[in-house]
């Protein structure tokens, strides 16, 4: 099967990506992690005045053996 890629990947780190998009809306957005926490935890770290600017963070956890 083929597929019709009409999107590129991002120029801009994982982390700079979630800053401006907080940033444009902020207390807007609720951050859902089904993965790894690295990106957020260097987003708080790295620039911690975006804190502010999370309406809520989930975390999906867990697993299945």
């Amino acid at each position: 099967m083929l597929f019709n890629r009409t999107t590129r990947p991002a120029k801009e780190s994982a982390v700079d990506f979630l800053y401006n998009r907080l940033k444009a809306q902020q207390g807007k957005i609720t951050i859902v992690a089904a993965g790894p926490l690295t990106n957020i935890a260097r987003l708080i770290a790295d620039k911690p005045d975006s804190k502010a600017w999370i309406k809520r963070i989930v975390v999906v956890g867990g697993s299945i053996q």
